[in-house]
């Protein structure tokens, strides 16, 4: 669909939806206070929009967040020295992140944020099921395989930390995910 016919088919989606709300939220006093045109079609009451003036599109393409590759922290996030942040070059953030909230008081800490650090124990989780980089929605499959694990994910944006992901308080389990990026 270009130009022309996708102008017509955008606003009269457009034209649709917004009358579909309008229905939905019962706005029709106010609508009909204030001038909207009022139809009746089978013993129920609509609205309908004769035109729309400005309809503005933006498109952009859909990054769901997850984990992928190494990237660098902000200063003030490395400056609190609290978060190992592996250095790993494949799609498996998620993986290495996990091994190394499992098993960081066992590798050299001068050199913890390298992925060889965790590769003996790349085995130990299973992943079957998983699609590499890991979306938030498929923590919950790595837990249900995983149920000794619990996964919180914060993200990080300008100079505040978040929630993304928190656990359930009930479920024993460790493991703390900082997605950045």
């Amino acid at each position: 669909m270009r130009g022309k016919d996708l102008k017509v088919w955008a606003c009269d989606r457009a034209r649709k939806e917004v009358t579909r709300l309008l229905q939905r939220w019962k706005l029709s006093l106010w609508l009909e206070n204030n001038g909207m045109k009022k139809a009746k079609k089978s013993g129920h009451n609509y609205f309908d929009f004769e035109k729309i003036v400005k309809l503005q599109l933006n498109i952009d393409k859909h990054r769901p967040l997850g984990g992928s590759q190494y990237v660098d922290l902000p200063g003030w996030v490395k400056a609190k020295k609290a978060v190992v942040n592996v250095k790993n070059s494949d799609e498996e953030c998620f993986k290495w992140a996990i091994l190394s909230a499992l098993h960081h008081d066992e590798v050299d800490q001068k050199s913890s944020a390298r992925v060889t650090q965790y590769h003996q124990w790349k085995e130990e989780l299973k992943l079957a099921g998983l699609t590499f980089p890991v979306s938030l929605k498929d923590i919950s499959k790595f837990e249900r395989t995983n149920p000794t694990l619990a996964i919180n994910v914060y993200g990080i944006d300008k100079k505040e930390i978040y929630p993304l992901r928190i656990l359930d308080a009930a479920k024993n389990g460790r493991g703390t995910l900082t997605c950045y990026g």
